[in-house]
């Protein structure tokens, strides 16, 4: 039985225990259906409640279901800790993996494939849908995906023998970007106004780049603020003075 099937059975009975005596008078009264112009007060009384109460559950059903995102910190047992670092505020979220009702997933590219508990780790970047109850969140689904960084900085360094570039952001933080065969880079040509596809050689110092790189997937032994660079668009400082 799930969560939903539950929930109206609890209605259910609510109302059962409530107008037991107006179900006896009319029997033949369906509890999902609005009463016909015939019924006496007694049966509109009894279907309104069942009405208001239906409304009620299923508005605090859409209320409680939501998604919480985060980084897995912690788990023991079926209870996964999350810190949820989206927007201003970091909150901590307890989460309630279920044996039997919880589905997991990873998503890869495009695809969705479905994993088990046991794949779970510190530092895996997850999505969790479900309901918050007694300050757990009951698991419905749970999804881990990367979490992408995605900024815009002035390279202010260059290594031609190792491939890194260093780039300041508009926010003065300082990023090392390790340039992969698998890393697309671009740069905006300065006459057409085209977007091309370059090789690491066209980059210099001074010029604009935005970046994305993998939060969750950095790469190899990497220390802080350092990444595999997923993509780079570059921008030539040449473009700024025109």
């Amino acid at each position: 039985m799930n969560k939903k099937q539950s929930l109206l059975i609890s209605v259910v009975a609510v109302c059962l225990c409530v107008v037991p005596a107006v179900i006896a008078i009319s029997p033949t009264l369906e509890p999902t259906k609005s009463a016909s112009i015939s019924a006496t007060p007694e049966e509109k009384g009894a279907q309104h409640l069942l009405d208001t109460l239906k409304s009620q559950a299923e508005a605090l059903q859409k209320k409680d279901q939501r998604a919480y995102v985060g980084i897995v910190s912690k788990i023991k047992d079926s209870i996964v800790t999350i810190n949820a670092t989206e927007g201003v505020d970091e909150k901590t979220y307890s989460i309630k993996i279920d044996d039997t009702l919880t589905h997991l997933y990873r998503i890869a590219g495009t695809k969705t494939n479905e994993i088990k508990k046991g794949d779970l780790k510190e530092g895996d970047y997850i999505i969790v849908t479900g309901q918050m109850l007694d300050n757990t969140v009951e698991a419905n689904d749970v999804y881990i995906d990367e979490q992408f960084l995605v900024k815009t900085g002035r390279i202010s360094e260059i290594s031609k023998t190792d491939y890194y570039l260093k780039v300041i952001t508009y926010d003065k933080d300082e990023y090392t970007l390790d340039i992969q065969n698998s890393t697309r880079q671009f740069m905006l040509n300065v006459k057409t106004k085209e977007i091309e596809s370059i090789g690491f050689s066209k980059m210099k110092e001074g010029d604009s780049v935005h970046f994305v790189v993998s939060k969750t997937n950095p790469g190899t032994s990497k220390e802080k603020n350092r990444y595999d660079a997923i993509r780079v668009l570059v921008i030539p400082q040449e473009f700024s003075v025109q």
